[in-house]
């Protein structure tokens, strides 16, 4: 039974996408069979950071009844147990009629991990909030994004009735930034928002080469080691935080 994940963020631009791609291709790395849902309809992005160069399905078709969730999954290039359900292109699409968890009960089945790519607008956050195990919440380290991040740990959790487990990812962390004082650092992002931190990540020219290229960062490199890092804490393994 998959366990599924949902990566948030309080306003476009924080690196959802990035995180999707790179921790799921670290669990994939590890044997455990991934798949990515991509719910921004109308801003389709990771079959660019996956390299999947045709698409005939979509999450869009699946909704519409098109096809069976299944013909609309395509697995990534050269990692055997990463799969993508890649958004529909259509802006409009809704999914307000969707069953989410018929749809994930069945998917559930044949996955070991679930990371579902969500818009940072609209109630679908909370719609399926009874479906999901874990929340990323992905923040780039400047006032408005860690404001807007706080606002939606705030709404979540005053929304829900039971205890939601949500965790932080910094992303886009410039360190010359720090030390000028330009930005908060890392304790004051942490008390903003409440949540555990699991890692951050630096803006890198690594990052976007791997993503512009659909390929997988190198092993050797700092960025690899801090996605290892963050999916050895999700699985409850006492390793240092990369930064």
């Amino acid at each position: 039974m998959a366990k599924i994940f949902s990566v948030v963020s309080g306003n476009g631009g924080a690196g959802k996408s990035t995180v999707c791609c790179h921790l799921a291709r670290a669990m994939a790395l590890h044997g455990e069979k991934t798949l990515v849902v991509e719910m921004n309809s109308g801003f389709r992005t990771l079959d660019v950071f996956f390299n999947i160069d045709q698409i005939v399905y979509d999450f869009g078709d699946v909704v519409e009844k098109r096809c069976d969730v299944f013909e609309a999954i395509q697995n990534v290039k050269n990692c055997e147990f990463l799969d993508l359900l890649p958004a529909s292109v259509d802006i409009e699409k809704s999914f307000e009629n969707l069953d989410y968890k018929r749809l994930f009960d069945i998917l559930q089945e044949k996955y070991d991990n679930i990371i579902l790519d969500l818009p940072s607008y609209g109630r679908i956050i909370y719609d399926i909030k009874n479906i999901i195990d874990v929340f990323l919440v992905v923040a780039a380290p400047d006032p408005v994004c860690i404001r807007n991040a706080s606002i939606l740990v705030s709404y979540m959790r005053n929304e829900s009735q039971e205890n939601i487990d949500m965790k932080l990812i910094v992303n886009k962390i410039s360190k010359k930034a720090f030390k000028r004082g330009l930005i908060d650092n890392i304790d004051s992002i942490i008390d903003d928002t409440q949540l555990q931190f699991l890692g951050g990540l630096p803006i890198s020219e690594n990052v976007m080469l791997a993503n512009c290229n659909g390929i997988s960062l190198k092993k050797c490199s700092l960025e690899y080691k801090i996605f290892e890092a963050i999916y050895e804490r999700l699985n409850g393994n006492c390793v240092d935080i990369l930064i």
